[in-house]
């Protein structure tokens, strides 16, 4: 997968790991948020669960791989397939920025 601006294309492994990303940071992934609550009913023995659960937009993550996969690569290919969306949604009056956060 060729990137603009990088000179060579990303490995298919690189690509998918940049795929999964984006769809992270445009809100397209969504996670099952789950709250449970166990509680025993003495003198009866039974146990009472309660569950609750919503599915939630995933925001962010880790980008956790071996050393010399090209972690750095896609993340400044990250970086470059948002850079013109992020410039267009930045706005310096409101205080938004757009940009990526790389921890």
């Amino acid at each position: 997968t060729h990137v603009e601006d990088m000179e060579l294309p990303l490995y298919p492994r690189q690509a998918k790991a940049l795929t999964r990303m984006r769809d992270i940071e445009a809100g397209k992934v969504e996670f099952t948020e789950e709250e449970r609550s166990e509680h025993t009913l003495s003198g009866i023995g039974w146990c009472l669960i309660g569950k609750a659960s919503k599915m939630t937009p995933l925001k962010g993550g880790v980008l956790g791989d071996a050393i010399g996969s090209g972690k750095t690569v896609v993340t400044i290919a990250l970086i470059l397939k948002g850079i013109e969306e992020a410039r267009a949604k930045r706005s310096v009056n409101d205080g938004k920025s757009g940009a990526t956060l790389i921890v």
